[in-house]
């Protein structure tokens, strides 16, 4: 391994670290919600598409979906090839959603990250390209 390799791959573990801190410290909960809400909202993932990328059990997807679904945040529907679940965003969850952006927007990214907006932007694009799958 390049010691650049090296220097980013500990930089991002510890970054991931702090980042998985600052989610425990501004409830984590509601956090995880916001990102399945928002993940229903620009598709209709399966309930294990979201836990394949949330990196949780399927198992404990469908408790989450289900009780999001009792608050009246999502809706569930059967799929086209009927094995499985695919996850719809509601009215309510909409406005719950819309208002965490609202909310989020009123912190701007220098308060957040100590970024610039265009670093943060960059940030988000790289984060984009990163593949760890080829390389852990």
């Amino acid at each position: 391994m390049q010691d650049y390799q090296y220097s980013v791959l500990s930089k991002l573990y510890l970054f991931g670290k702090k980042l998985q801190a600052a989610v425990k410290k501004h409830n984590s909960d509601l956090m995880g919600q916001m990102i399945i809400l928002r993940m229903a909202e620009s598709s209709s993932p399966s309930i294990s598409d979201i836990a394949d990328i949330l990196c949780i059990k399927v198992s404990a997807m469908t408790s989450k979906v289900a009780e999001m679904e009792h608050a009246g945040l999502l809706s569930r529907s059967v799929s086209k090839d009927k094995r499985s679940h695919t996850i719809g965003i509601t009215p309510k969850g909409k406005t719950l959603l819309a208002e965490a952006k609202k909310s989020m927007g009123t912190t701007s990214h220098g308060d957040w990250f100590g970024l610039t907006k265009e670093e943060a932007r960059t940030l988000e694009s790289l984060i984009g390209k990163i593949h760890l799958e080829q390389h852990i």
